[in-house]
């Protein structure tokens, strides 16, 4: 087990991710649709566990679904999309936390994570949807509260992000691993 992510229970892995979408959530509306895709992955995530056995790991649940064959195992997509929708928030929390225009920050974040996943029409949507994006000063309110002392919030949010990191790394070493990201 050469990444912490292949002894993580799934059950556990869907815990630990869940406090993704009440951040998208705070974020505003605009970031509603991430919240959705964040929030959906988990459910099956944790509705194919719950089907399999009490204590089973990421890695165990996606080499049995691979084993049995066929097309892209459900565990795996679910894992897939769940990864690339935490890379998008964490890149644009990342850069929202080192001070980055959020607006900027989430057309980056969007181009170098999500896009290229996504086809024509969907592309289209987010780039208007970002367009809408809520300003800096905003989403550092939403974040911190009415009054919040902006450097902390953006402190707060680079240990979000530093702590987040790591956990996204390592699902991406085992979906690559796996052989079950297309895009790597």
């Amino acid at each position: 087990m050469s990444t912490p992510v292949l002894a993580l229970h799934a059950s556990t892995h869907a815990q630990s991710t869940h406090s993704s979408p009440s951040s998208a959530e705070r974020l505003g509306k605009v970031f509603y649709p991430v919240k959705a895709d964040i929030e959906g992955n988990i459910k099956k995530l944790q509705a194919i566990a719950k089907k399999k056995h009490r204590g089973i790991t990421l890695h165990q649940l996606l080499r049995e679904e691979q084993a049995a064959g066929g097309p892209m195992p459900a565990a795996g997509d679910a894992l897939l999309w769940l990864k690339r929708a935490l890379q998008f928030m964490n890149t644009f929390l990342g850069a929202v936390a080192s001070g980055g225009d959020a607006g900027v920050a989430a057309r980056a974040a969007y181009s170098s994570t999500l896009e290229k996943h996504h086809g024509f029409v969907v592309r289209r949507t987010f780039s208007v949807g970002l367009s809408a994006a809520p300003s800096t000063d905003s989403i550092l309110e939403r974040l911190g509260g009415t009054g919040a002392n902006k450097a902390e919030v953006r402190a707060d949010l680079a240990e979000w992000v530093a702590a987040a990191a790591p956990l996204i790394v390592a699902i991406d070493s085992l979906l690559i691993k796996q052989g079950l990201d297309p895009g790597a």
